[in-house]
């Protein structure tokens, strides 16, 4: 749309041609004399941009009855000074920024798209982490349930009963979590264009069936492929392997001149400041100059004689000065007949408006008040990025620590979970202190997965606040 409305300004700025008849009369009537026709074909053309420069061509003919009348007209026009062409270079300028805000956010769809799938991505595992947390709460619970057996303690006693009821509790956390994560992912997936059927098994377990839709926005080849039953853990473990394992964008290259608010804000300051501006143009000056023939034959009163032809020609040249409130014509004609030659004409005409000429210096102030408020509004911007700039160095801080963090700890826990897992061979553990290393671990997978996430998110939204060479 951007780049049509911009074509459609530059054709009309360009040039203007309009071809027509006006005027045009037909008679009918039982005299001769009272019979005939009359009409004007004319062009009109123009170059708005060059200071609305153009031509008017009539061509005026007529007969009516014996009496006929041909002219010729031919006018050549122009503004000397005013603002027909910044008005129009003006417009034309409006026109380009709105194509080529169109154009950057084009260019920036897809980092929109993964800004979204990113943002999609971390509420599914902000749901999913919470749901370790719940498993990682009721396997404690079963150990310190597991722990009381051992301890000897029985059934009926108010210690085991206790025990029991915390277990009870983790364990209905953990399902109402699992649903939370099961109906989130089932979004998620859906987001990404993949459809989703249930089907029992033998085991009467529900599977998750998912088949690709014909378009769909893809997470990774591995994470979202043909698989009968794709769970989250898979899809986890994909895109460790998948994620782009970005560093994170340096703020150096970024300031007040590329940030897009700013940016925008100035030029739309300048732009209106330019309206303005226009809109109380003083003086405007225009000239013009034709010439015209005309030829008119009227028939003799003596059927014997001859019809009267009667021929004349003019030069004509005139200058209009249009003030507020004030319009000023002057000209000249300059007959060149064999009857009026050497004769002139002088042309002159004027118009005032007062209460237009009190408008216009009411309008002057206004403009100045507006530049300055404009002014005010746009030093206002430039004086919020230092709290963005603030914002984002704050936020880079955290998102960098965040990641150095979880790789720590992810290393911690993994070299836990290989060493759990040789002390269950050993007997020195049983399952549940396995279970509960094995929860640890896959909390760190998702808290660096996260910060992962959390740096491509940043140097997206980083990107997109900022103008790219």
């Amino acid at each position: 749309i951007a780049e049509t409305e911009l074509k459609k300004m530059k054709n009309s700025s360009i040039a203007n041609l309009e071809l027509g008849v006006s005027e045009s009369i037909f008679s009918i009537s039982k005299e001769k004399a009272r019979t005939g026709y009359s009409f004007n074909p004319y062009v009109n053309f123009s170059l708005p941009i060059y200071n609305n420069t153009g031509l008017k061509i009539n061509l005026p003919t007529s007969k009516m009855g014996d009496t006929s009348s041909n002219a010729f007209n031919i006018t050549a026009f122009t503004e000397v000074y005013g603002i027909s062409r910044k008005s129009k270079k003006l417009e034309l300028l409006i026109a380009e920024e709105k194509r080529n805000k169109a154009l950057k956010n084009l260019k920036m769809a897809e980092q929109y798209v993964e800004k979204r799938l990113l943002k999609e991505l971390k509420e599914l595992f902000a749901v999913y982490l919470e749901s370790l947390d719940k498993k990682l709460k009721e396997a404690q619970a079963n150990i310190a349930y597991e722990q009381l057996k051992v301890q000897g303690y029985g059934e009926t006693s108010v210690k085991m009963r206790t025990g029991k009821l915390d277990l009870l509790a983790t364990q209905r956390d953990l399902k109402e979590a699992e649903f939370a994560v099961e109906t989130k992912y089932r979004k998620f997936l859906t987001f990404c264009g993949i459809g989703i059927s249930e089907k029992k098994d033998d085991g009467n377990k529900n599977m998750r069936n998912v088949s690709q839709a014909e378009n769909h926005s893809s997470v990774s080849n591995e994470a979202l492929a043909n698989t009968p039953s794709l769970a989250i853990e898979e899809l986890l473990t994909s895109l460790f392997e998948s994620i782009p394992k970005m560093e994170l964008i340096k703020l150096d290259d970024f300031g007040t001149n590329n940030y897009i608010q700013v940016v925008d804000a100035k030029k739309a300051y300048e732009i209106n400041k330019t309206r303005r501006e226009l809109s109380t143009h003083l003086l405007t000056v225009t000239a013009e100059s034709g010439l015209t023939h005309s030829k008119k034959s009227i028939p003799s009163a003596i059927p014997s004689m001859q019809a009267q032809e009667m021929t004349e020609q003019s030069f004509t040249a005139g200058v209009g000065f249009k003030l507020p409130g004030t319009k000023i014509m002057a000209g000249l004609d300059f007959p060149f007949d064999e009857k009026r030659r050497g004769d002139v004409q002088f042309k002159f005409g004027f118009a005032i408006n007062p209460i237009e000429i009190w408008n216009y210096i009411l309008e002057r102030k206004n403009v100045a008040t507006n530049n300055e408020i404009e002014q005010l509004k746009l030093q206002d911007k430039i004086d919020a990025f230092d709290i963005v700039w603030d914002e984002l160095n704050s936020k880079r801080s955290f998102i960098e620590w965040k990641k150095h963090m979880a790789d720590e700890q992810l290393g911690i826990y993994q070299e836990n979970m290989k060493e759990y897992e040789v002390w269950l061979k050993r007997g020195v553990i049983g399952k549940s202190e396995k279970q509960r290393a094995d929860i640890e671990y896959e909390k760190a997978k998702v808290r660096q997965l996260d910060a992962i996430i959390a740096i491509n998110s940043f140097n997206i939204e980083t990107s997109l606040l900022f103008e790219k060479e």
